[in-house]
């Protein structure tokens, strides 16, 4: 299949989840997913997705802020959220690249 093919997935997925069809992550559930993809920090997990929305600029977003504690739930629940981050933030640094290359093409075509 083509390179542009896993771009367009890559994209259509991190569209869908910036404009509410967020996945199911273990030990959260659904309300609480919600809460950290808008942006807005839960008990035991800050999160990172503040910068996330359908109109960001296509960039990795900053990295998530872990909190030190004896609570082994606690820590579990950062370690899902950020793997789940660290998905993110890999399509989103893929997406990031693509858009340099089509400036980069623009500009060569533009130069010649």
């Amino acid at each position: 299949m083509p390179f542009r093919y896993y771009i367009h997935r890559v994209y259509t997925l991190l569209w869908d989840i910036a404009n509410g069809a967020y996945p199911s992550i273990d030990l959260f559930n659904d309300k609480e997913i919600d809460t950290l993809m808008k942006g807005e920090d839960l008990e035991d997990v800050k999160s990172p997705f503040w910068k996330f929305s359908p109109n960001m600029k296509v960039e990795p977003l900053p990295l998530m802020e872990l909190t030190t504690t004896k609570d082994v739930f606690a820590r579990r629940r950062q370690m899902k959220i950020l793997s789940f981050f660290t998905t993110v933030n890999k399509m989103l640094r893929i997406l990031s690249l693509e858009v340099q290359h089509i400036e980069d093409e623009v500009i060569a075509v533009s130069l010649y």
